[in-house]
């Protein structure tokens, strides 16, 4: 049997498999074709939450990373004149061994990297459920 028209259900003779399709759709399978059709929204809307949900998690990554670095080089700016007042005042001067004292710059950064973690942590959770 070939895809063109031939003998069929009652009603659907001379018909070709789309027409036929289309007529079930509107008839007899249209509470059917509703259901896909919700089930197809669904997905949709269930896709775009996941990729909104993914885009933010990258989107936290790169503030990451990037806090990351200015703390980083905020750290190195501080350990090196800390070396250098060290040398300049002698050994055993200023702060005990071990302890460190940042300014208020640095203690923002550390905190925005905590923050954005914890975002991170509650983002990826997110989008784990999404998907």
């Amino acid at each position: 049997a070939g895809p063109g028209p031939g003998p069929g259900p009652e009603g659907l003779e001379g018909l070709d498999r789309h027409d036929a399709f289309a007529l079930f759709k509107t008839s007899g399978g249209a509470r059917t074709n509703a259901r896909l059709l919700e089930a197809k929204a669904a997905q949709r809307a269930a896709r775009a939450d996941c990729k909104a949900a993914a885009d933010e998690v990258n989107a936290l990554t790169d503030h990451i990373r990037e806090e990351s670095e200015l703390l980083e080089a905020k750290r190195s700016a501080r350990r090196a004149a800390d070396e250098v007042v060290a040398r300049a005042v002698g050994k055993g001067a200023g702060v005990a061994a071990g302890d460190e004292v940042i300014d208020e710059e640095e203690y923002a950064h550390v905190k925005n990297v905590k923050d954005l973690k914890a975002h991170y942590r509650a983002s990826k959770e997110a989008h784990a459920e999404a998907a």
